[in-house]
């Protein structure tokens, strides 16, 4: 990123990074998902460190799905959603 020279792409990229960094630590401190969190990360890593891609993107998946329906209890719980 840093070698493309193109400042609007890279203050975007980490105004991304910032606001995921921030949203995975409301999520992990709130819901105490850390462990789980965690065990899924490494589950992924080494579905693709072996190679299996189908692995890694079905844990991925599944990681993303159950973060999303954490979210989605929490802004109901707030009368948000």
């Amino acid at each position: 990123m840093k070698h493309s020279q193109n400042k609007q792409l890279i203050q975007l990229m980490n105004m991304i990074r910032s606001k995921n960094i921030y949203i995975r630590n409301i999520l992990l401190d709130e819901n105490s998902r850390k462990k789980i969190f965690i065990d899924e990360y490494e589950l992924i890593s080494e579905a693709i460190i072996n190679g299996n891609e189908e692995q890694a993107e079905l844990l991925m998946g599944k990681h993303v799905q159950t973060d999303l329906d954490i979210w989605r209890k929490f802004y109901i719980k707030k009368g948000e959603l």
